[in-house]
């Protein structure tokens, strides 16, 4: 509630203050400031909002917020928030970047939302269409493929 009301506060310092304190929260309640955030005014807030975001282990979780992010009419804003998405692997997820990036107004989120589409399904897609026809296609059977974890933990105990 603090962080909402400092969200509001008419200093850019304030509410980017306050989208810092935003790095502890690790639920959905997360969603509201951040969108709130996201559609700020001030630059440096909705920068400080998608470094949070990107700081977050469990993308899916701020769904909402990356969805605010696209539609923010920032084109930077937007192309990270794809980037975050594309690490989501729901379905859900595929459709908001064929919903959101796919359809957008901008030419550069359309191209980026195309890549990652790419980058999720582990397909090649010469357009937008392409990519949409294959999904609806292939939505009922299309499975992720298994990411596999790489830990450095051998390597950082011979630095030490």
């Amino acid at each position: 509630a603090q962080v909402m009301l400092a969200l509001s506060d008419p200093d850019e310092t304030v509410r980017e203050n306050a989208v810092e304190r935003l790095e502890d929260v690790k639920d959905e309640s997360i969603n509201e400031p951040l969108q709130r955030a996201l559609t700020d005014i001030a630059d440096s807030v909705r920068e400080e909002a998608i470094l949070i975001m990107n700081g977050i282990e469990n993308p899916e979780i701020i769904l909402p917020s990356l969805v605010t992010a696209i539609d923010s009419g920032d084109p930077g804003i937007a192309e990270e928030a794809l980037d975050i998405i594309s690490e989501v692997q729901t379905h859900q997820a595929i459709d908001l970047v064929i919903e959101k990036g796919l359809n957008n107004d901008n030419s550069e989120i359309r191209e980026e939302a195309l890549s990652k589409l790419g980058d999720m399904t582990d397909q090649d897609f010469e357009s937008a269409e392409e990519a949409q026809q294959w999904w609806l296609e292939n939505k009922d059977t299309f499975v992720f493929e298994p990411v596999y974890e790489i830990t450095f933990g051998s390597m950082n105990e011979s630095l030490n």
